[in-house]
């Protein structure tokens, strides 16, 4: 047997293995919390899936058949996890359980993808880490069993990001190819959830940056590929919003909902729940009807209104602004909550299993200050070793997200490919404790 045949299933077993464990830690959480199923999926689960019956019955995919321009709250989620919910449903028939049956499989292949990025940019010891961080994370595990596109719209994200790195590194013309890849893949995340809008150019900025100084147009090229590939797969959905809704919004309205209501969580004065904001608007506007939905009547003026009120309580307290975007990030770094707080904080309680292995490693990892010490060893590892372009391409969707979150209204689950992130970076450790050992065996005389 040849060296690179040992080393092929060698790779083989180790992504056999993370999928294994990320598999073992999610089908627990599924079957623990299988009694309260409707409890754990949100109204939007069921939203989807009856969207999704829709479509399978031929009553329109990205067009619904009882459209009507003045309802705009039709678009109020993207289309894409109804249609990938329809194509699940013709093989399996439609059922929710089945679908989160899905999720959990496609999550754990995407701790075996997290390996493998990991081996391909680190090494084989970063593999095994970075696969166990994700695959035994007790958040990522949970929302995995939850019926909605946001564990769903991390891995296009993960994939996104991991092919823009690929053309980065190559010098032929099969970068172009691998970055329209990446784009296509970002905004297929942007027909489930709409987090993922922006990233492209933040990538994009990234790339120039890391690049050599002699290679910034190239990378400059590579990324507006990415881009463009980004803006043409969402391009349909655009077209819909405008021609049908005649809503002028890249993918679907709700920007000033969002605004408001996240202020809501900070400022008395504003409204913090779609209930209070719809009794408030009815209110301001002497409009009772407005109290009944927050898309209809006159749903267009009324997003304007809330984006300008937000945007005029913001501009005239930036300092205090900056300061509610430092909490929020600090929401989306939680690994140790113990227990439910108020909302949005609770977001990110998940609580532990009751398998006591797994139960133990979650607690010793993630619910004590060793993984943020393992993120923080990692990325000064990367830096120390010379490698702070592929520290800065690694923290590129983090710090996208953080940023971008933290001007809204934040929830646990918009940020789970941040921690996919941070784990690859979280797993470099290993190099650095090698490096360590290694000066000091060749130190002794």
């Amino acid at each position: 047997m040849s060296d690179d045949w040992k080393r092929r299933c060698a790779i083989a077993l180790l992504l056999a293995a993370v999928f294994t464990v990320a598999l073992v830690v999610r089908m627990t959480y599924r079957s623990e919390r299988a009694a309260a199923f409707e409890q754990i999926n949100p109204y939007q689960s069921f939203i989807a899936h009856r969207r999704a019956v829709r479509m399978l019955e031929g009553r329109g995919v990205l067009l619904w058949d009882d459209t009507d321009p003045r309802l705009i709250k039709q678009i109020r989620r993207p289309p894409g996890y109804s249609i990938l919910l329809a194509a699940l449903y013709t093989v399996t028939g439609p059922d929710l359980r089945t679908a989160q049956l899905a999720q959990v499989l496609v999550d754990a292949l995407a701790a075996a993808g997290v390996a493998a990025i990991a081996l391909w940019l680190v090494s084989w010891r970063a593999a095994i880490v970075a696969g166990l961080l994700y695959g035994l994370s007790p958040h990522l595990a949970v929302y995995a069993t939850i019926v909605t596109p946001d564990a769903v719209a991390s891995w296009p994200v993960l994939a996104g990001g991991a092919l823009f790195i690929a053309a980065l590194r190559r010098r032929d013309w099969w970068r172009f190819a691998l970055a329209a890849a990446g784009g296509l893949a970002i905004g297929a995340s942007c027909w489930l959830t709409a987090q993922g809008m922006t990233l492209p150019f933040a990538l994009l900025a990234v790339g120039v940056v890391v690049a050599a100084p002699g290679e910034r147009r190239r990378a400059a090229a590579t990324g507006a590929v990415l881009a463009l590939a980004a803006i043409a797969s969402i391009l349909p959905l655009t077209v819909r919003n405008i021609a049908v809704y005649g809503v002028s919004v890249p993918i679907r309205p709700g920007l000033g909902v969002t605004l408001v209501e996240g202020l809501g969580v900070y400022d008395p004065a504003f409204p913090a729940t779609d209930g209070a904001l719809l009794a408030d608007e009815a209110v301001r506007f002497g409009r009772p009807d407005y109290e009944d939905a927050l898309y209809q009547p006159d749903g267009v003026e009324r997003e304007r209104d809330r984006v300008r009120r937000a945007t005029d309580a913001i501009t005239a307290r930036p300092i205090w602004f900056a300061g509610v975007m430092l909490d929020r990030m600090r929401l989306m770094l939680i690994y140790d909550a113990d227990g439910p707080a108020g909302w949005p904080d609770d977001t990110a309680y998940v609580g532990t299993t009751e398998q006591s292995v797994v139960r133990l490693v979650q607690r010793t990892v993630f619910h004590t200050w060793f993984i943020w010490l393992l993120i923080l060893a990692g990325a000064a590892c990367l830096v120390l070793r010379g490698e702070w372009r592929m520290a800065l391409l690694l923290s590129a969707i983090p710090l996208h997200h953080l940023l971008l979150q933290s001007l809204l209204l934040t929830e646990y689950k918009y940020t789970l490919p941040v921690h996919a992130w941070l784990f690859v970076i979280a797993a470099a450790t290993v190099e650095l404790t090698r490096d360590l050992r290694c000066k000091s065996t060749n130190s002794v005389p």
